[in-house]
């Protein structure tokens, strides 16, 4: 069946790609197939969401184009339009839902459907919104959603069962099925207030602090534990993830149905297995870059993208501990107008390290063979570090300390391989090492694990090695990774001073 009309819309940019407050140019043009009576030509500016939920439109503007009058069959119609590029919410494409920027244009008839068309744009980061947070620490999100590890939901159960049985009550008249209610809830309440208390009795006063509520892709991100039990606990791991999930809301009443998806997840290992002594502070800081991501922080009508920090500290044959932070993640653009935490400051100009897991108290990297800091007077070698690194509790925070004192020095290592891998990350910037290979192994004569980021040349040596073989090589140590009680270093050129 031939359409009534036909549209095309076309931008004055090729690729549809326009910054917040920039001028969307375009024109329109319309070929008449048969003749339609109009009522008015518009043209509408919106964004909306669209995906496996209920479609979220907002209109930001509307323009006539043409006023009533009757088209005739092979009638052309050309039209210009200008319209400003909203500050946000920013293009993006998720699993369940996506927002998109459309140009629309239909034809208004009396009891008939619209002739119509619409094209996409894409909206980047431009202009600041208003709406901006106006710290690290307050999210311009909806309402907080932030859990804490001794909260319960004893109230909340309390007064649902109580209304659930007084319904029931009410309707077959038996006031005994009532307070036999009444007591059962009372008894739930009280099993979640006496958990609140076991807790901080076998825990202590927990305190976890995150002084950016509001952070942007590659940026350095900190989180902090501390907590002294009273008394010896065993603990099977304290660990913290970072979580990012995109929900949405199908159908309505009876048909309405919740979505789902984890778009982001990332578990971070704080602490294994151990037992805690009574009266010693625990104190995790866990410092490190805040994943490179795309997904951005969003509520669009029952559209929504959620980042959390969920920090747990799980109590063998004891109800865990846990905190859920909620996170708004910006572009980072707009991130970067929000200054950072003074705690973080030290750290914000310089680039943390990383493998292929953050690490706790990172240390910046040098880039290419050139030395991060001055060395020391005193040269070190493999044999001291290690010594060094063994006199230290293992989750104390001087062995990073050891590794940091010896960055800059020339290093001979002989390793037994475990595995090796093409190196991914920075590394790959630096011709030197760039399609080369990323050792995993221990130190021989000990039980020490090294991760080396090997030179592109020493690729066919590596390769040619037969499994669990001894490799030796002269290496500049980058940092220690407390997560996986690990060396990290980067191998050098022979003759590199």
């Amino acid at each position: 069946m031939v359409q009534p009309c036909s549209f095309q819309i076309t931008f004055d940019r090729a690729d549809r790609r326009y910054a917040g407050g920039d001028a969307v140019r375009g024109s329109v043009r319309i070929v008449v197939n048969q003749p339609v009576k109009s009522s008015g030509i518009w043209l509408t500016h919106c964004w909306k969401t669209h995906g496996i939920g209920n479609q979220h439109e907002v209109t930001l503007k509307t323009i006539q184009l043409a006023e009533p009058e009757q088209l005739q069959a092979g009638q052309e119609l050309s039209y210009q339009f200008e319209v400003t590029a909203p500050l946000q919410p920013l293009t993006q494409h998720g699993r369940l839902f996506s927002i998109d920027y459309y140009i629309q244009v239909h034809i208004s008839v009396a009891w008939a459907t619209d002739p119509s068309a619409e094209e996409d744009y894409i909206l980047d980061a431009g202009g600041i919104p208003e709406d901006l947070p106006q710290s690290r620490r307050s999210s311009s999100l909806g309402p907080s959603w932030q859990t804490s590890g001794n909260s319960s939901p004893a109230v909340g159960c309390f007064v649902a069962l109580v209304f659930l049985t007084a319904t029931i009550a009410t309707f077959f008249s038996a006031p005994w099925f009532l307070a036999g209610a009444v007591l059962l809830g009372l008894c739930i309440t009280a099993f979640f207030v006496i958990r609140h208390y076991a807790l901080k009795l076998k825990l202590g006063t927990v305190e976890l602090s995150i002084p950016h509520n509001v952070v942007a892709s590659s940026e350095p991100w900190l989180a902090e534990l501390r907590f002294c039990p009273p008394r010896n606990c065993r603990i099977n791991s304290i660990t913290l993830t970072l979580r990012a999930d995109e929900s949405t809301v199908s159908g309505s009443g009876s048909d309405r149905k919740n979505h789902r998806n984890t778009v982001f997840e990332q578990i971070i290992p704080l602490r294994e297995t151990e037992i805690l002594a009574a009266g010693e502070v625990v104190c995790e800081r866990l410092l490190m870059t805040f994943p490179k991501t795309t997904s951005l922080s969003i509520e669009a009508g029952a559209n929504q993208l959620r980042w959390a920090a969920l920090v747990r500290i799980d109590i063998p044959g004891f109800p865990d501990w846990v905190s859920t932070t909620p996170l708004q993640v910006l572009h980072p653009r707009f991130a970067s107008l929000l200054p950072p935490d003074p705690e973080l400051l030290p750290h914000w100009h310089q680039s943390i390290a990383t493998t292929e897991s953050p690490q706790h108290e990172a240390v910046p990297a040098s880039s290419g063979t050139a030395a991060a800091s001055q060395p020391d007077s005193n040269p070190a070698t493999i044999a001291t570090v290690l010594a060094e690194l063994n006199s230290h509790s293992t989750h104390s925070s001087a062995r990073a300390s050891v590794i940091r004192r010896a960055i800059g020095q020339r290093v001979a290592v002989s390793v037994t391989i475990n595995r090796s891998a093409s190196t991914i990350g920075n590394s790959e910037e630096d011709p030197l090492y760039s399609n080369g290979l990323t050792v995993d192994g221990t130190l021989d004569g000990s039980r020490q694990t090294i991760r080396i980021i090997a030179l592109a040349s020493a690729t066919p040596e590596i390769e040619g090695l037969p499994p669990n073989a001894s490799w030796q090589a002269e290496v500049e140590l980058i940092d220690w990774d407390t997560i996986y009680q690990r060396i990290n270093a980067r191998q050098l050129p022979a003759g590199n001073q």
